[in-house]
């Protein structure tokens, strides 16, 4: 059964795409991984010698069982919002012999062995519960989310009970492909509200649009629940341990803070008295080495030792800081 694998990136995410790809490798994936874009391409890309397949889209072959397919990503909406778009017109257009499809946030690794991935998208949509909190069938929020959506058919069942699913993983068969549809209708039903091409945040909206008592605060994670709560959605969820955000650490880690385990300023947040998570910066240095040669065995034994040393120092800046805000 044919799989492929989707991702979205632009600017210096690609260091979290390649790690994300040497990941895939390792874990056993087989297929093409589909990684829309906005400007430049990568220069680590040269390494892999690309090419073009027969869509014009720039193609390189990772080893003799992966190929990564670069996708330009048009229009203005930002990239975290075109997630259901691309994995659809990978399943019509791009790989239509695809079966099982799965989209991964540029932050992401996996660890698990990609027969297990394959097993849970068979069971049902794969979704993991945010770590940030729950939300109940009867939020306020999830109210709001009704009464914008059911004037335009959309049916609730309350099928994603009291949780609320994290926006960086999202895994369907073929046979699910209504769950993909669902979600990309409800992004075109909350365009009208004028954030889908703004950043996570909302920066430059409305200050009360910058508010989680706004409904689609968090666009794009709030229409996967609202698909998730949908009429006719078959679930196959995990909690927290699915993203790295509680033990065991085993099926994928996700970078989803600030700063990114790829950025420079480890040291300078160091000072800062912020501690980096050694488990998170470590893990994906390692997936820098290869087969994409993200960065080179100098640059990464660089910053192992800048993550040690940011490590070490951190709580004594931290303390220091107290000590002089305190006085």
């Amino acid at each position: 059964m044919e799989t492929s694998v989707c991702t979205l990136f632009e600017g210096n995410y690609h260091f979290g795409v390649g790690a994300l790809v040497n990941s895939l490798c390792r874990t056993g994936f087989q297929g093409t991984v589909f990684a829309g874009y906005r400007g430049e391409l990568p220069e680590w890309l040269a390494a892999l010698g690309p090419s073009q397949n027969a869509a014009g889209h720039t193609l390189a072959r990772v080893t003799d069982k992966v190929s990564l397919v670069f996708v330009p990503m048009a229009g203005t909406w930002h990239l975290t919002n075109l997630k259901a778009a691309l994995m659809l017109r990978v399943l019509r257009e791009l790989s239509p012999g695809t079966e099982r499809i799965f989209c991964f946030d540029p932050d992401i690794v996996c660890l698990a062995p990609w027969s297990f991935f394959e097993g849970w998208v068979d069971e049902g949509v794969a979704l993991v519960i945010d770590g940030n909190f729950p939300m109940p069938q009867n939020h306020p929020v999830r109210k709001a989310w009704r009464r914008y959506c059911e004037p335009h058919g959309l049916k609730f069942a309350g099928t994603a009970q009291d949780y609320y699913f994290n926006g960086g993983f999202l895994g369907i068969t073929r046979r699910d492909i209504a769950f993909l549809e669902a979600l990309q209708k409800i992004h075109e039903l909350i365009e009208p509200e004028g954030i889908l091409s703004l950043p996570m945040g909302l920066a430059g909206a409305p200050e009360y649009k910058r508010r989680r008592s706004y409904p689609f605060w968090l666009r794009d994670q709030d229409a996967l629940n609202i698909a998730a709560d949908l009429e006719g959605m078959n679930l196959s969820p995990m909690g927290w341990e699915a993203m790295g955000w509680r033990q065991p650490f085993e099926f994928m880690l996700h970078a989803c803070g600030s700063p990114k385990p790829w950025a420079t300023n480890i040291l300078r947040e160091a000072i800062r008295g912020k501690t980096p998570e050694a488990l998170m910066n470590f893990t994906f240095l390692d997936h820098f080495s290869g087969p994409i040669p993200v960065m080179s065995a100098e640059e990464i034994r660089r910053r192992i030792w800048q993550v040690r040393i940011a490590g070490a120092i951190a709580p004594l800046c931290g303390a220091l800081q107290w000590l002089k805000r305190s006085r």
